[in-house]
């Protein structure tokens, strides 16, 4: 432990393994992340600091040549044993660099690019795409293998590395300006990016969930058993399950699903107050089945210890979360908006619009969490004007991995970063998202943003999700609003008359004659989506680009 109270911790792992939190909810000796699948499997917090150090001093040994700075990749899927490896790559001072396991090879050749890594750490599923990204890289990086006994050929078992050393052999000094980890950016809006992660910004992320945002959503009881799913590589996960939820010591219990059937099977088992946030069209597919085993009268659904559902990735139609009020009256439904660069911005939200502060956020007068809409010129658009909504505060990242452009070009001259959303302030200081600045369709006279042409079309009623796009006309020579559609199951109404009426009904109460679907609607089965789980909208404009003239 650090050695005073006045000792404050200069990196993660000083942070979340050397400080008493005040708050700490399983004591140290009793199992802490469990394995869902297998609960044989599972580390205590004392195993987890245990393997942590070893791991650590093992990168910086004679055996695996890194030094300190170096890069380190994690390609794993959501296993107990990413835990050590990801936090013993930052106690060591190297960075660590997450990569979602559903990605292609190609994918991580390109980012392999930017990172540069000297050591690959993968999970026994994912082996084989690291080796096909390698070949495309040009080097074959040293490996280590997770979540086997027996190391594949050309590989090292990780657990090889994770012999116990002295406690008094201390680990090296890590400054807190050095990056901890470089999380990739979703890639939907251009190239990938790598967040530079420093161990100061983080440290403030941490404290700022454990200690704010989740005793306010959580409530006051420390002692919490939560469900880590997903991908650890992705940020909300990163945030709560890898660090906050340890800092905090909840309890996990840790599976790669995002099957909301999965999800819903060990929170009922397992009593969890609640998942991991979820990417939104996920929540949705949970609360639907939640409501269907209430409406086959299975008496045996009791979710009475289950505190919050939060939903982020892409706006939640607000009458999914009005829905869910009556079906899981005790727990909190709610949205969180943020990005990977700033962590949380905004998480309460209502009838879609979320509360601020007289020029802050997620805290009323809490001068660190400062933002503006502005126009095209940087300058602030008054109330009930679309701007693109900028942030300042201590908990935003400082640059982009080996892009120093970028970086640059992502920042205004006061220091607030540029998040390429469109926001409108309503009245209450409420402001409503309304789009990507990148996803505005650009029609003859101006931009227009799809969100409230979306909105409209779920309105009409019997649609499960929609999205309106551009598409280019090379006719007219700029784009047409058409969108996509996906009836609700049961709504067997004939395609072609459904889309006449869906565009019909949009077209009487879009509020500018800009925004009304110039460009057609259309039925599919489903909304193509990246790797992420986001619409793909890349995708759509090339559908409606080659089907209107």
């Amino acid at each position: 432990m650090l050695g005073s109270q006045t000792d404050q911790p200069q990196n993660l792992y000083q942070l979340i393994f050397e400080t008493k939190n005040p708050d700490q909810g399983f004591s140290d000796d009793v199992p802490l992340l469990i394995d869902a699948e297998n609960t044989e499997r599972y580390y205590t917090f004392n195993e987890l600091r245990t393997n942590v150090r070893a791991f650590a001093h093992a990168l910086l040994g004679p055996s695996l040549g890194v030094k300190q700075g170096d890069v380190i990749a994690i390609c794993s899927r959501n296993d107990i044993e990413y835990y050590p490896a990801f936090h013993g790559i930052m106690a060591a001072g190297c960075v660590a660099c997450p990569l979602r396991s559903f990605l292609s090879a190609d994918d991580i050749f390109k980012i392999f690019q930017i990172s540069d890594p000297k050591l690959v750490i993968a999970h026994t599923d994912t082996v084989q795409l690291m080796w096909d990204a390698m070949k495309l890289y040009g080097k074959q990086l040293p490996m280590l293998v997770m979540a086997t006994k027996q190391a594949p050929a050309g590989t090292q078992l990780f657990t090889d590395f994770l012999q116990p050393v002295d406690e008094q052999q201390p680990l090296p000094e890590v400054s807190p300006d050095a990056p901890a980890h470089l999380l990739c950016t979703s890639g939907t809006t251009g190239a990938y990016k790598l967040v530079n992660g420093t161990h100061a910004v983080e440290m403030r992320r941490v404290k700022f969930v454990a200690e704010e945002a989740d005793r306010e959503l959580l409530g006051s009881s420390s002692a919490l058993t939560v469900l880590t799913c997903g991908n650890f590589a992705s940020a909300h996960n990163l945030i709560h399950s890898l660090q906050s939820w340890v800092y905090s010591r909840y309890r996990q219990y840790v599976t790669d699903s995002m099957d909301e059937n999965v999800i819903l099977h060990y929170v009922r088992k397992f009593k969890c107050a609640t998942p991991n946030v979820l990417p939104c069209h996920v929540l949705t597919r949970l609360i639907n089945l939640i409501q269907s085993i209430q409406q086959a009268g299975d008496e045996t659904l009791d979710l009475s210890y289950l505190k919050m559902l939060c939903g982020a990735g892409q706006p939640l139609d607000p009458k999914v979360i009005e829905r869910a009020a009556g079906i899981v009256p005790n727990t909190d439904v709610l949205v969180a908006f943020g990005s990977t660069e700033c962590g949380y911005k905004f998480v309460r939200a209502t009838n879609g619009a979320y509360q601020t502060y007289k020029g802050r956020y997620a805290r009323e007068n809490d001068e660190r969490l400062e933002f503006k809409l502005v126009d095209e010129n940087g300058k602030a658009v008054p109330r009930g004007s679309q701007g693109e909504l900028l942030f300042k505060s201590p908990m935003i990242f400082k640059s982009y991995y080996n892009n120093p452009e970028k970086t640059a070009e992502s920042f205004d001259e006061e220091g607030f970063f540029r998040t390429g959303d469109i926001f409108v302030m309503e009245e209450d200081e409420r402001i409503r998202w309304l789009g990507r600045a990148s996803e505005r369709i650009k029609t003859y006279n101006k931009p227009v943003v799809p969100k409230p042409i979306e909105d409209l079309c779920m309105a009409f009623g019997g649609i499960r999700e929609c999205a309106a796009v551009g598409a280019f006309s090379k006719k007219r020579v700029y784009e047409l609003p058409r969108a996509y559609i996906v009836p609700e199951p049961g709504n067997n109404q004939d395609p072609e008359k459904l889309a006449e009426a869906v565009a019909q009904f949009v077209n009487e109460r879009v509020p500018e004659k800009d925004s009304e679907l110039t460009g057609g609607v259309k039925v599919i089965s489903a909304l193509p989506r990246t790797a992420v789980g986001k619409v793909n909208r890349f995708v759509l404009r090339q559908w409606a680009q080659d089907e209107v003239e």
